[in-house]
């Protein structure tokens, strides 16, 4: 018990000190415009679907789940720099608790763009947080552009990125997107992260094709896992898949 106890120490004490890192040349802009490509695809055909079924237009420039359109999207979530990170700050195992794809017009204001933290309500028993953002740039932001401001403490932080750079913040830092005043769209994929003992906002791998052959993948979709008996057996393995 006293090891189990240390370790979710050492794990809390952990998370709470992370505020945010960003990984520079993460894809390369060959990539970046590939997927920008099938982005503008797949809203196309998102957008048909939500005029379909009536649903709200605050979707229009943001591409829910976007593998079910096409698999290249897979390749935001394997690239070993940031799983590197990731294993770092919130244990090696975490799985996808959200993922989307947003393209922001210029002068345009989506839902994201007051100040916010995400998953507060369905995290709201927990003391601690345990969750991490990703902002995956596909085009250059700056403060002109649009970009990501995070609320620190003593200051308000606006993150420039370039296409192909990573952003990781912890998803309990008051955050926001700011207003393009460019010519042009801006496109970022934005991925939540939680462990795997927490229960994720989508069961994506119902989602996806279930003939996924990557271990590593399935992994960060959460296929089969089974969660540990305490925070000594959590640090101990390497993984909770079964096969």
């Amino acid at each position: 018990r006293k090891e189990s106890s240390a370790a979710s120490d050492v794990y809390k004490r952990q998370i709470m000190n992370f505020k945010y890192k960003i990984i520079r040349n993460v894809f390369p802009k060959k990539l970046c415009q590939s997927l920008i490509k099938k982005t503008e695809i797949s809203l196309k055909i998102q957008k048909k679907e939500l005029n379909k079924y009536r649903r709200s237009k605050t979707y229009y420039g943001e591409l829910m789940n976007p593998f079910i359109y096409d698999p290249k999207f897979y390749q935001l979530l394997l690239n070993k720099k940031i799983h590197k990170e990731l294993d770092r700050i919130i244990g090696k195992n975490h799985q996808l608790n959200m993922f989307t794809i947003l393209k922001k017009n210029p002068g345009e204001i989506l839902r994201n763009d007051k100040l916010h933290i995400d998953g507060k309500q369905e995290l709201k028993d927990l003391k601690k947080t345990l969750q991490l953002n990703l902002i995956i740039s596909l085009t250059h932001s700056n403060k002109f552009i649009g970009t990501t401001l995070l609320n620190l403490k003593n200051k308000k932080l606006l993150v420039s990125l370039n296409p192909g750079d990573c952003l990781i913040y912890n998803s309990f830092l008051k955050h926001k997107g700011t207003k393009n005043y460019s010519n042009f769209p801006r496109y970022m994929a934005g991925i939540n992260i939680i462990p795997h003992f927490m229960k994720p906002r989508f069961n994506y791998f119902e989602l996806t094709n279930k003939n996924i052959k990557n271990i590593i993948l399935k992994k960060i979709l959460g296929y089969n896992f089974r969660p540990p008996k305490n925070f000594k057996e959590f640090f101990k393995k390497k993984s909770y898949i079964l096969t």
